[in-house]
């Protein structure tokens, strides 16, 4: 059985590389979560000191 280290490593590079995409498209979405949150919390601090005012 001739196993083709080139073959090998390509399909590893090729892995890594779908990974790091991966990994980036999750942090991005954590980003836009984290920034939505914090904007709706600050969205509903002023209407809370606005109707309380």
């Amino acid at each position: 059985m001739d196993i083709n280290r080139t073959r090998i490593r390509v399909a590893l590079a090729d892995r890594t590389r779908e990974l790091i995409m991966a990994r980036k498209a999750l942090y991005a979405a954590a980003t836009i979560h984290t920034v939505t949150t914090v904007m709706l919390m600050a969205w509903f601090a002023l209407t809370l000191h606005v109707v309380l005012s």
